[in-house]
């Protein structure tokens, strides 16, 4: 509605509330290819540092409570015969252990031998 006398003008709009940002992608500077492979060496020693501390923290043997390995540790170890026993062979059962240990190989590294039967 227009009234006489009057002039028209032009009101300017409000900014924005919140104001309105716009996101640009980041330039990225090229990589040079002997950074690169000293960065995934990097990632791959520490990943192997981490698998390393945490087999530490796992005992390579364990001695038995009141007879009985823990259920992390399993195999049975004699001192004097020098052998060890797996679950379910003949003799697991009816052995006394002096050590228990986590797997084959810590055994044997510890100079145990597997029983035969």
């Amino acid at each position: 509605m227009h009234l006489r006398g009057e002039t028209s003008r032009t009101v300017p709009s409000p900014d924005p509330w919140p104001p309105i940002t716009e996101t640009l992608p980041l330039a990225t500077a090229p990589v040079p290819a002997a950074e690169a492979a000293a960065s995934a060496e990097a990632v791959a020693t520490a990943e192997a540092v981490a698998d390393l501390e945490l087999t530490e923290l796992v005992a390579a043997w364990l001695p038995p409570v009141d007879g009985v390995c823990p259920p992390t540790h399993l195999i049975k170890a004699k001192a004097a015969s020098g052998i060890y026993h797996l679950p379910g062979t003949a003799n697991y059962e009816r052995t006394k252990p002096d050590r228990c240990y986590a797997d084959t190989n810590a055994a044997e590294a510890d100079g145990f031998i597997r029983a035969k039967r």
